[in-house]
């Protein structure tokens, strides 16, 4: 398709080519200008909106619902009256729900704003505005704005009506139709990228036709219209669908005798483009048709009595018309009556929501199917919780990741509202996320899986690394520290990282003198930096990068200009696998102020814990708020006022969020659902000082960390132990636990503090202590600090303040490491964390600095003999490689002891054996004279004997002579 950007300086409220959105490019290029998120090259987001103009929607995403499971049902309007004809559409913020309510006395039409777990949004808006009755809404969406018809009958005779409502203004309602002689029923809308598309039928009762007009975004209405239905009898109920640039409409159409289903294709400008077709031929009556458009092709869904019970039928045309082959067919039961379906699109098939009763009699339910492209129909099941009886008006909308349903509940006189979660296998490993694999987005995870040594729970017992403790090794080459800066680097500061299984990824905020930016870094197991790092320049004053790893690499998260975050997703080798997304978390026009976040990954999403300052007395909230695995955001959840610190883990089934509260900083916790929606009362822990939370899940259950104290809690946060650190933690103690202990880091203004605790948070005697430490003096900051387990070993990395990023090792030994220089099993010196296997040595301190029994000194070879005429040999004393040197014994006397002008010859250099031969004979009169050097990795070694005699060194003039060794 080939598009043309256009821009505009002004926003006008007619169609043409003025943008009538905020994104300045308009229609035709614009295929939805009444949402600013959507138009030509904007990124495509799981929304169920085509962001980015492509005529695909959610290229990318999930786009099909298998297995879907009902998650919370919540009761939207509740009364002693009632309610009838609801109905539900998606929106950029939730789902708006339309129904006919009679509270006040008379049907009227009602609204309800509800974001994606079904919580209000607004107060209850009442739509129609005159005492008289109203019914039959229906709602159409851009995502921002919307339109909703109804049928009123203030002038005596039905008339269709119309509001635009809910973004920048309400309009006033406006009256569609207003012929005195006929009536104005049955209306529908379409979002055609620039307007809406009404269809409706008019006529007196047995003669109706059915009508398209077009109606603007800005609420005005055009006065022509186009007649769709051209036969005798009564044409009723039409259906329309926008498919990016053509209109599909069906209705019910009796001309025949019986009422058959009808299809008819319009251009954008609503001029036709064929005749009518006829879907239809079979006995029994078909009626109130639906219609939505996947891709390349529509499905239109009915109701259908054929078999001699009413039933839910379908049919997959194109976009003339034309059956694609499969014919009708039913996508309910025999056994069931089904009746009231209603469809929407998932962009890769059709979900088909209907009410069914058994033939026997029965409760009725509510039911859900889907629609392959290729009319394959796939049972979904019942969705609704509560056993309904009479139910009626089965709505379904599709969020670009999950349905939702709404229905009435006449027993209850309730309008409720049904989440739906999309099951299925998404790893492919042969088992359900919504039921037994506790980490979908992990094909080795499932239940039964073999349990490794990686720092995960493969078998899904919440266990981590179950068994693997035995395994644990020591750490035989370690440095003290690793930095990981780039050269001229100013600062550094929230370092965080990321455990695959394999690797690290590490994040970090440099301050250079051009100004701050983000590095990310791929690192080994034992922290060595791996590839290059990759720099990205803020974009905002505080970036505060953090990092997720998932099975297919790494998920960076990073603040923008005060409101926003970045998300860029890389792979195991940490390139980039698809353009970044941008989370806004500016809520209703509200510019908040984002502070400090952390966010975690759930295997199919992300639950994101921020501070942000909406303005008003409220002050500094903290919110939660679920996130797609692409980075759609969904409505936010705000806690407390005057909130600080906030953190947020995953258990594998639930999120829980840390942070404090504005009572004297009380710290709280709270669970959430995989869909975001609070679970249970939160857990109030108590009034503590104001240092940061932090909150981790280790398998069995949620382990927090504040102020002096570390504290477990079961999955239902009730308290299993609390322990004392003893010391106050700059920035947040973190923890890394290996399934049988707990090693717990902090940084002070000073140094980095490091403990064990068992798997009862207990201290294990003797362990722990300050494993780097800044000048005496205390002014140096240390502070943002994380740790984690890799299966055999921890990585701690903490911000240095003036320094930059550090790493280091710490070993997983079953015996006490008191020095945590990384090494128990094999540690020469468990109290000196400058001794361990693989230190480097010190020349002539007396200490063995690597742990292999020598001790590396300047010592004297001794016994340098001859064992034959031409093999020197000499004793093996602490040499790990000799050189042997020869010079000329006349030139040493001649040059009273110049060994420069004397040394001639290097018999053997860095030789492992204490021997080598010379089968060279000195002039006659003349003598030669040997002298050997035992080398070390930390000293040269020394060619001096060490003997009272000797008058100087002679290791000067023998390095400097023509003949020394290299």
């Amino acid at each position: 398709m080939k598009r043309l950007l256009l821009f505009s300086l002004s926003v006008c409220v007619s169609a043409g080519a003025w943008a009538i959105d905020l994104d300045v490019v308009a229609w035709p290029l614009d295929c939805n200008d009444g949402n600013e998120l959507i138009f030509d090259g904007a990124a495509e987001v799981c929304d169920g909106f085509d962001n980015d103009c492509d005529d695909i929607v959610d290229e990318g995403c999930s786009r099909t619902c298998p297995a879907t499971r009902p998650e919370a049902e919540r009761v939207i309007r509740a009364g002693s009256v009632v309610p009838s004809n609801v109905q539900i559409v998606h929106t950029t913020t939730g789902y708006d729900l339309v129904w006919v309510d009679s509270r006040d006395g008379n049907p009227e039409i009602y609204l309800q704003e509800v974001d994606f777990a079904g919580n209000p949004l607004a107060d209850l808006s009442r739509v129609s505005i005159h005492p008289s009755s109203s019914g039959d809404p229906a709602v159409s969406s851009t995502g921002e704005s919307r339109l909703i018809l109804w049928v009123d009958e203030r002038s005596g005779r039905p008339q269709v009506h119309f509001t635009r409502c809910c973004v920048a203004f309400l309009a006033l309602e406006v009256q569609l139709t207003s012929d005195a002689t006929q009536d104005g029923l049955d209306p529908a809308a379409a979002f055609g990228g620039n307007d809406w598309a009404v269809v409706y039928a008019q006529g007196v009762a047995g003669d109706h036709e059915v009508y398209l007009q077009r109606v603007a975004d800005t609420g005005v209405a055009d006065p022509g219209r186009t007649q769709v239905s051209l036969g005798s009898g009564s044409a009723r109920h039409p259906a329309i669908v926008f498919n990016g640039a053509s209109y599909g409409v069906v209705w019910q159409d009796d001309r025949s005798g019986r009422n058959e289903i009808y299809f008819r294709a319009f251009d954008s400008a609503l001029a036709p483009l064929g005749d009518e077709v006829p879907l239809t031929d079979a006995p029994g009556e078909s009626t109130r048709p639906q219609i939505v458009w996947l891709d390349d092709r529509y499905v239109v869904v009915w109701e259908d009595d054929r078999d001699g019970t009413p039933g839910v039928y379908a049919l997959v045309v194109d976009a003339a018309g034309s059956d694609l082959g499969s014919g009708a067919f039913a996508v309910g039961t025999a056994t069931t009556d089904d009746r009231g379906p209603a469809v929407a699109a998932t962009g890769g098939e059709a979900l088909v929501s209907w009410i069914s009763e058994p033939a026997a009699g029965g409760v009725e339910e509510l039911l859900l199917a889907r629609i392959s492209p290729d009319a394959t129909v796939v049972e979904a099941g019942r969705v609704q919780s509560s056993a309904g009886s009479a139910l009626s008006d089965a709505g379904v909308a599709w969020s670009g990741s999950s349905p939702a349903l709404a229905f009435v509940d006449p027993a209850a006189s309730e309008v409720r509202f049904v989440d739906g979660l999309c099951c299925g296998d998404l790893d492919g490993d042969g088992f359900d996320r919504c039921e037994t694999d506790c980490d979908d987005g992990r094909a080795s995870v499932f239940p039964g899986a073999l349990e490794t040594c990686d720092g995960f729970d493969e078998n899904c017992d919440q266990q981590i690394d179950d068994g693997c403790v035995a395994d644990c090794v020591d750490i035989d080459s370690v440095l003290p520290a690793k930095l990981h800066i780039s050269p001229g680097l100013t600062d550094a500061s929230d370092v965080d990282l990321a455990w695959n299984g394999s690797t690290f990824g590490s994040v970090r905020e440099d301050i250079t003198p051009a100004g701050r930016q983000t590095v990310f870094q791929l690192l080994d197991v034992e922290g060595s930096a791996v590839g290059q790092p990759v720099v990205w320049p803020a974009a905002g004053s505080i970036p505060i990068p953090r990092i997720e790893a998932h099975p297919d690499g790494f998920t960076v998260a990073i603040r923008e200009n005060g409101t926003d975050l970045r998300l860029r997703f890389l792979d195991l080798q940490g390139a980039e696998t698809r353009p970044s997304v941008v989370v806004d978390l500016s809520d209703n026009g509200t510019n908040l102020s984002v502070s400090a976040f952390e966010f975690a990954w759930s295997g199919n999403g992300y639950g994101l814990s921020y501070l942000a300052n909406p303005g008003g007395p409220a002050g500094v909230q903290a919110f939660f708020r679920l996130l797609s695995a692409e980075g759609t955001p969904f409505p936010a959840t705000a806690f407390d006022v005057d909130a600080s610190a906030a953190d947020v883990a995953w258990s594998g089934s639930e999120y829980a969020m840390i942070y404090r509260g504005s009572i004297a900083n009380e710290v709280v916790v709270q669970r959430f659902s995989a869909q975001g929606e609070p679970v249970g009362a939160a857990y109030v822990i108590g009034q503590f000082g104001s240092t940061p939370v932090r909150i981790d899940w280790d398998g069995r259950g949620y382990v927090i960390t504040y102020d002096v104290r570390i504290e477990h809690l079961d999955p239902q946060l009730n308290r299993i132990w609390r322990t004392e650190m003893g010391i106050e933690a700059r920035s947040g103690a973190a923890f890394g636990y290996n399934g049988d202990r707990y090693l717990l880091v902090w940084t002070t203004t000073d140094g980095v503090e490091a403990f064990l605790l068992n798997s009862d948070g207990n201290y294990l005697p003797g362990i722990g202590g300050r494993f780097l430490a800044g000048d005496s003096g205390g002014s140096t900051r240390f502070a943002r600090i994380d740790v984690r387990w890799t299966g055999s070993r921890w990585l701690v990395g903490w911000h240095h303040a003036g320094v930059g990023m550090h790493v280091q090792e710490i070993g997983c030994c079953g015996e006490i490491d008191s020095d945590f220089d990384g090494s128990c099993l094999n540690d020469c010196a468990p109290d000196d964390i400058s001794r361990y296997p693989g230190a480097p040595e010190v020349c002539n301190d007396g200490e063995d600095g690597n742990c292999d029994g020598l001790v590396a000194d300047e010592l004297p070879v001794e016994g340098l003999t001859f064992a034959d005429k031409t093999m020197l040999v000499w004793n093996a004393v602490a040499g790990e490689r000799f050189d042997l040197q020869r010079g000329d014994l006349s030139t040493l006397r001649s040059s009273g002891g110049d060994f420069a002008l004397a040394t001639t010859d290097c018999l053997l250099d860095d030789g492992l054996q204490p021997e080598a031969s010379d089968g060279a004979a000195p002039a006659v009169g003349g003598g030669f004279i040997y002298f050997v050097a035992a080398a070390t990795d930390a000293c040269p070694g020394t060619y001096d004997s060490g003997g009272p005699a000797q008058q100087m060194s002679r290791d000067a003039g023998v390095a400097g002579s023509a003949g020394a060794c290299p």
